[in-house]
């Protein structure tokens, strides 16, 4: 009789082996996954903070207006690979502490650090050197005939 119980035992005890490691393979990816919701979560309530500096003077009626970037690919704060996952329009923009300022009475308030156009004071190279942080590799295709 003990030795029919030692296939039996054998058989409970690799059952129980292996629904230990199914447990534990299990609870990994779902801690794993927790953990980047919660660090997206993280981000993007920071992101949106700092988005929220810049839209209070910039929005569709000013004369810079913003607010068509929050519609693009480049906006998704949930994304973390996008720009604006991480600081806002700071990740592309630089943090512009000069810009944020109230100028005195009467004078120009500053420029942001990096400006986006062909007439403006940062260069094409510096302008083309902040998009290249992301769109290389890969995700470079089809960018250089786009800019």
């Amino acid at each position: 009789m003990e030795n029919a119980m030692k296939p039996v035992t054998a058989i409970f005890a690799g059952a129980g082996l292996l629904g230990v490691l199914l447990a534990l393979s299990a609870a990994s990816p779902v801690s794993a996954q927790l953990l980047s919701e919660q660090t997206a979560e993280d981000t993007t309530k920071a992101g949106m903070e700092a988005a929220r500096t810049c839209t209070r003077c910039h929005d569709e009626t000013s004369e810079y207006p913003v607010l068509s970037i929050l519609k693009s690919r480049h906006a998704v704060m949930a994304d973390g690979r996008t720009p604006f996952a991480d600081r806002a329009c700071a990740t592309c923009h630089g943090a512009s502490l000069a810009h944020m300022e109230a100028p005195a009475d009467g004078a120009e308030r500053a420029a942001p650090d990096i400006v986006f156009s062909s007439s403006g004071p940062t260069a094409k190279h510096d302008q083309n050197a902040v998009c290249m942080d992301c769109h290389k590799g890969s995700n470079r295709i089809h960018w250089q005939g786009s800019a």
